[in-house]
């Protein structure tokens, strides 16, 4: 591990938000570290330390983009002391007040449902008729029949409430929870708001909110349905003009019947006018509402924060759901490294083992080192596995079994262990762990080197 910096105040916000601005919705391992794009586990570390049954074990989110989010804390963990020091804050702070818990677990499962809505209007491709089924996830793409109405309808309203629900929640003393609420309450103050509230308007292509329109423009507001009152209305005229000349201009020539012909002639045109009509809607409306909306940083912050706090309530659970004494690992920054945890538990382990033991960790300035010995299958690589995956869940700003822990936050995390089925053709376990040693080495004088360009960089454009 490497030792973190100060960096001083920043977001709560991670750039890009999980609101995927593309036409398939982001899954939940999308964060998963690769080979060309990684933070402070590089891929090698992230499988070693087995990350996606660590997040099996500990996910208790209940939506999607929740589950996202703490997928992402531990995939791609921070290494900010401030930023886990007010997250921890607010799991103290629900700790405590079971009003204030019940309330946002309230407001969570209130939205769960809904979630789902917003997707499909976002990532939705209609495919046009007279039914609105279930999707069809075809090669990423959720393909619905009908126009468009009824996911519109339920995806923005979802929207609406959640704002208008979120007005409701108790005020909270964290600063992180304060943060999270006003990033959704914020939301309510957008342009892409006002329209999923609606009304509006269609005006030479250009969607007007009601503040917008002059409200002497005879426009009528746009209603998520293939059955409209103008059209309905001309249709209606025009067959009530047809009836009206056969029965009364024409009587005289016996011809008052055909009048009845064209009726019965004209009832199945009124179908086609109506799915013409929804068409032109869903091309001129439906859609380009659909992309302005998955632009929105708006709305993918708001997602984004009512994410952070499904992950909240998620790590509130995990602290509850084992047998095992949980803490809050206490935050410091410092220039060196430090991990202590006292009767610390593997969190793979501790739930499936009935005969594992609490061991202690100490790594500090004075002792840099751990040299660890046993016999096969004593529990040696367990150990090593729980010291990562301790400083892991630290960084994921959770709890970690232990009865006490300290933790400075790494800006990089490496785990190295022997895999003989991956060694090169010609070079000897001893030679293989040694090149895995360079690599990490050259991957930390990299970074240095970056670091003191960017600050050189600096340098110049200040004497500038």
């Amino acid at each position: 591990m490497t030792e973190a910096t100060d960096l001083g105040t920043i977001s709560i916000f991670q750039m890009p938000y999980i609101l995927a601005n593309r036409k398939q919705p982001a899954e939940i391992k999308d964060t998963r570290p690769t080979e060309t794009e990684y933070g402070v586990l590089d891929p090698k570390t992230f499988d070693a330390v087995e990350v996606d049954a660590l997040f099996e074990g500990m996910n208790h989110a209940e939506t999607q983009i929740g589950q996202a989010v703490l997928y992402r804390s531990l995939a791609r963990p921070t290494h900010h002391a401030e930023l886990l020091q007010k997250k921890h804050e607010a799991l103290r702070e629900l700790a405590i007040n079971p009003l204030l818990l019940a309330a946002y677990e309230q407001y969570i499962k209130k939205m769960v449902d809904g979630e789902e809505a917003l997707y499909h209007l976002l990532y939705g491709e209609f495919l046009g008729g007279f039914t609105t089924d279930h999707p069809k996830n075809r090669a990423g793409k959720l393909e619905f029949g009908g126009y468009g109405y009824r996911q519109f309808i339920d995806g923005t309203e979802f929207a609406v409430d959640l704002v208008e629900d979120a007005r409701e929640l108790p005020l909270t003393q964290s600063s992180y929870l304060q943060e999270l609420l006003q990033a959704i309450r914020d939301f309510e103050g957008s342009k892409i708001y006002a329209l999923m509230h609606g009304p509006f308007y269609v005006i030479d292509g250009k969607f007007k909110t009601k503040a917008e329109k002059s409200p002497y423009l005879p426009i009528p507001r746009f209603r998520p349905s293939m059955f409209k009152w103008l059209p309905n209305l001309i249709f209606v005229l025009i067959v009530s003009g047809l009836l009206y000349f056969f029965e009364n201009m024409l009587v005289e020539l016996g011809a008052n019947y055909i009048g009845y012909g064209i009726l019965i002639l004209m009832v199945p045109i009124f179908p086609i006018i109506a799915q013409a009509v929804s068409s032109s809607d869903r091309d001129s409306v439906i859609y380009p509402l659909q992309k302005l909306f998955r632009q929105s940083s708006e709305l993918a912050k708001a997602m984004e924060a009512f994410g952070m706090l499904d992950e909240l309530l998620s790590l509130h659970r995990y602290a509850k759901a084992p047998h095992h004494e949980m803490v809050l690992p206490e935050i410091m920054s410092a220039s060196q490294h430090t991990l202590i945890a006292i009767q610390a538990r593997n969190p793979l382990l501790m739930n499936t083992n009935t005969h594992y033991v609490a061991n202690d960790v100490k790594l500090d300035a004075a002792n840099r080192l751990l040299i660890i010995t046993g016999p096969n299958s004593g529990g040696k690589t367990a150990y090593c596995k729980m010291i990562v995956q301790l400083q892991l869940l630290g960084q994921a700003g959770s709890y970690v079994p232990a009865a006490v822990a300290r933790i400075v936050p790494a800006e990089h995390i490496f785990y190295q262990v022997p895999d003989p089925g991956k060694l090169e053709e010609g070079m000897g376990r001893f030679a293989h762990e040694l090149k895995q040693t360079r690599e990490i080495f050259s991957i930390r004088h990299h970074l240095a080197w970056l670091f003191w360009m960017n600050w050189q960089r600096g340098r110049r454009l200040k004497r500038k």
